[in-house]
């Protein structure tokens, strides 16, 4: 189906805002043109849903739309941190961000953990949250003024944001204060160090009303969250994608699609969480990974140069799901993601398509029970073999599996 093709949409109403991962540029606030349009076909069991936004206010963060976190305890030493800003580089990593301080206190860390930034061409955020405090053995965060004088000498060598970690959003759960500091202190020091910082966070939960007011605070500008997350099928896309989008429009903003075990935990229902992964990785906005994905499925680099060779997070989106054949097709510029949710049946490609990139399903275990790859705390041990890119006679789409094609040229 064409994703030009629904005819006589209505525009839904805007969701809230509480049920997306979303970044705002920093400078002028207003809200980005937000077009989330459903349609009914012909056959019953099909619906279709048109997202469209303007992202011409964030071309600023295109170039540097997948973003990496350095975890603070995973490194020690200078060496730790260069090795993974170079690992991180290699997949096509842009933003970085880096511990403050590491345990090892050698006293070239900064420098050259800033001049290894600049020859790769990534930008270098600062991570101060609760976790750093944890990984140098520290009770309670560095005091204020001590954390300033360090942020002002990672700014003056180049560093552009501050990383606040992963909080769980609780009833008691400040929206004033992160990583035990003062957001309002903190954002006046990044305003007076750069205008156009950014304060990137990652909060886990679901209570609407406190991510509500999280995702208000014009001091934070990257909010990647799990509260849209849902088990994937045909019926789901598509209500989770439009209310991600509208997200984006109660602010200067583009999707956070966060990149960890958690979150892909929560999506793969009966598909492999590589499925999960390649699925968001072709999604517009920005790619946000914990420190552990990356090296999960191989297939995830040669996405990562697809995306960004047919420039993948700044296009427009159309869904489309068919509820009886289990089938959902998101297209995202020039490229479609083909979701087989048929637990049995393989799909068969039209003739002039062509696969770029295909996932492997979720095995049968002996006891025929499904095991999907997303499903554990180590996908990297499922009963799922990696993806590659699909060779070019490969016409199946397997069961619990899915594909990114590019459809012939008009």
């Amino acid at each position: 189906m064409s994703p030009h093709g629904s005819t006589h949409a209505n525009t839904a109403p805007a969701d809230s805002a509480s049920d997306a991962g979303v970044a705002s540029q920093a400078g002028p606030t207003g809200n980005l043109p937000v077009d989330v349009r459903r349609a009914h076909v012909a056959e019953p069991s099909q619906h279709v849903t048109v997202l469209q936004y303007s992202a011409e206010a964030s071309k600023n963060w295109f170039d540097f739309a997948t973003w990496y976190r350095i975890y603070p305890r995973n490194v020690a030493t200078v060496a730790d941190v260069q090795n993974q800003l170079r690992r991180a580089a290699r997949y096509g990593v842009r933003a970085v961000s880096v511990p403050a301080a590491i345990p090892s206190g050698e006293e070239s860390y900064r420098s050259v953990i800033c001049a290894e930034a600049k020859r790769l061409g990534v930008r270098l955020l600062i991570d101060i949250s609760t976790a750093h405090t944890q990984a140098l053995g520290r009770t309670q965060p560095i005091d204020f003024p001590q954390m300033a004088t360090l942020i002002e000498q990672w700014f003056s060598q180049g560093a552009t944001g501050i990383e606040l970690g992963i909080e769980i959003l609780e009833p008691t759960f400040p929206t004033h204060i992160h990583a035990g500091y003062q957001m309002d202190e903190l954002g006046a020091l990044l305003d007076s160090l750069n205008p156009h910082a950014v304060t990137s966070i990652g909060l886990r939960g679901h209570d609407i009303d406190l991510l509500r007011e999280h995702i208000n605070d014009r001091r934070i500008q990257v909010i990647r969250s799990d509260a849209y997350a849902m088990m994937m099928a045909p019926h789901t896309v598509p209500d989770m994608l439009s209310k991600v989008f509208a997200a984006t429009a109660m602010r200067n903003s583009v999707p956070v699609w966060p990149m960890t075990r958690h979150m892909i935990n929560l999506m793969a229902g009966i598909l492999s969480g590589e499925s999960v992964a390649l699925c968001l990785l072709a999604l517009p906005g920005l790619v946000h990974f914990e420190h552990s994905v990356l090296s999960d499925y191989p297939s995830l680099r040669h996405a990562l140069r697809l995306r960004d060779s047919h420039q993948l997070m700044e296009q427009k989106v159309a869904i489309s799901s068919d509820l009886e054949a289990e089938v959902t097709r998101i297209f995202i510029g020039d490229v479609e993601v083909r979701i087989n949710f048929n637990t049995s049946r393989s799909l068969t490609l039209a003739d002039g398509e062509e696969v770029l990139l295909r996932s492997t399903p979720a095995l049968k275990s002996s006891t025929d029970s499904l095991h999907a790859s997303g499903n554990s705390s180590n996908p990297g041990t499922q009963a799922s073999m990696p993806a590659t890119a699909a060779a070019p006679d490969t016409r199946v789409i397997a069961p619990r599996s899915l594909a990114w094609i590019a459809h012939p040229q008009d």
